[in-house]
């Protein structure tokens, strides 16, 4: 068999090249485990290479650790809603605890 039927709205969307679905969920990963069964991830070797051999900070920073850093006008955030809003620059260099631009969409001022 090399047919088969369709609906008059599929076949509307596939004429018009309209996607069939769309999809704007992603799914975050919160370890939830013991502190001593939490897997952390490396640093990159180009950031490795730079560091001292006596430095100890070699595991990047996960939601947890973010959401321990969070400033004060966040402490009434629960760790999901926190993992949901954040969202990790990860192409500028200098570090960052949490992402300003939540904080302005959820007029949140900044205690400085």
């Amino acid at each position: 068999m090399n047919a088969r039927s369709i609906t008059a709205q599929e076949a509307a969307y596939r004429v018009l090249g309209i996607p069939l679905y769309k999809s704007n969920f992603t799914t975050v990963w919160i370890l939830t485990g013991l502190p001593k069964e939490r897997i952390s991830l490396l640093k990159p070797s180009s950031v490795l290479s730079n560091l001292d051999d006596d430095d100890d900070d070699i595991f990047m920073a996960g939601i947890l650790d973010k959401y321990s850093c969070r400033p004060e006008s966040l402490e009434g955030w629960f760790l999901a809603g926190f993992a949901t809003w954040y969202q990790g620059d990860y192409k500028k260099e200098e570090k960052q605890d949490f992402q300003p631009d939540l904080l302005e969409s959820m007029n949140v001022k900044m205690m400085e």
